[in-house]
Order: structure tokens, then C-alpha cells, then sequence
């Protein structure tokens, strides 16, 4: 792991890397030895002491590409016990990332544990206000804990936020016609 925050840190003095000010663009951007750099580091993640590997992408200024990188795999391989065990230490050095109560959240739903599900989207959310996912997942969670008008909502917002999204005016009608049982509004 030292080898690859050495070869992590040497790539981001030359300028290549800008994780933390545009993740988004800094990865597409970056050189293909960055690139591998940061899946090997996840890999390196998956393979071994995940918080340790954190630790060294945090350490490096990359936890903007790697946590969210490191926190998919995990869910993927249903490892949800992990993300929680992580949830502390990703919330403290991290917090800007809304992708640390999403998995979060998106563990606990998986666990059935819905209360605590629905408190993390909401975190994710007010991180990233237009976050589709979060935002279907946490009305999800609602309509679990029958707080159905918080979930409609929530649903109707979303629709109105993200008009252009197909994927978010579907749940919204599957929404009416499944819980509301109201087809001619759907």
C-alpha cells in the first residue's frame, strides 16, 4: 500500500490528479497510470485491510474516486456489515461526499433496517439536493415505515426536479398506482 500512495502522491504533484476540487472530470482526465493507480488501490482495498487502504486514498487526497469506488464493491459483493463498520470513519474524513450515506443507507435497506436507511438517504440528500438515487431509495424507506405522504412527497419533488429523468417519473407513478392504488393519477 505504501508503493501505491508513493506512485498516488507522485502522479498528483505533476499536476495530474484534482480528485478533490473536480471529481467528476479529474478521473476522465487523468493518466491512464492514475487511473490504474486508483483501481489498484481499490482492488487493493477488496483484497485486504479496507480501512487501511481508505486511510492511504485519504491520506492522498483521492477519497473523492476511491471511497465511493471501495464503498460500491463492497454493497456488490453484499459486504454491508463492512460499510457500516466504516460509516464512522468515512463520515469523519469524508463528509463531503454524499456517497458515504448513500451506501450507508443503501446497506442498512438491504438489512431491512429502514429507519436507519431513511436517515442516511436524507444525509446523502443534503449533500447532493438532486441526487436521484438517494432521493428513490429514501422515499423507498418511507413507504416501508408507512410515512407514505413523506414519500409522495418526497416522489413529487423529485419528479419536478428531475422532469427529465424517466427513471424518477416511473416510481412516481408506480408509486400511485402500487401504495395510493389511485391508477387515474398514475
Amino acid at each position: 500500500l505504501k508503493a501505491l500512495a508513493k506512485r498516488m502522491q507522485d502522479s498528483a504533484q505533476l499536476g495530474m490528479l484534482a480528485f478533490e476540487s473536480d471529481p467528476e472530470g479529474a478521473l476522465e482526465e487523468a493518466a491512464p497510470e492514475v487511473q490504474a493507480t486508483t483501481q489498484e488501490l481499490v482492488a487493493t482495498a477488496l483484497a485486504g485491510d479496507v480501512q487501511e487502504a481508505l486511510v492511504c486514498a485519504v491520506e492522498q487526497g483521492k477519497s473523492a474516486k476511491v471511497v465511493p469506488d471501495v464503498l460500491d464493491a463492497l454493497v456488490n459483493e453484499r459486504k454491508f456489515d463492512e460499510v457500516l463498520r466504516l460509516e464512522g470513519y468515512l463520515s469523519s474524513v469524508a463528509p463531503q461526499l454524499s456517497a458515504v450515506p448513500y451506501y450507508v443507507g443503501f446497506a442498512y435497506e438491504q438489512l431491512g433496517r429502514y429507519d436507519e436507511a431513511e436517515k442516511s438517504f436524507a444525509g446523502a440528500l443534503e449533500i447532493a439536493p438532486h441526487d436521484l438515487g438517494a432521493a428513490l431509495h429514501r422515499s423507498r424507506c418511507l413507504t416501508e415505515l408507512m410515512r407514505i405522504d413523506e414519500a409522495e412527497e418526497l416522489l413529487h419533488t423529485t419528479t419536478e426536479v428531475c422532469s427529465s429523468s424517466d427513471v424518477a417519473v416511473a416510481k412516481y407513478a408506480e408509486f400511485l398506482y402500487v401504495v395510493k392504488d389511485d391508477a387515474a393519477a398514475a
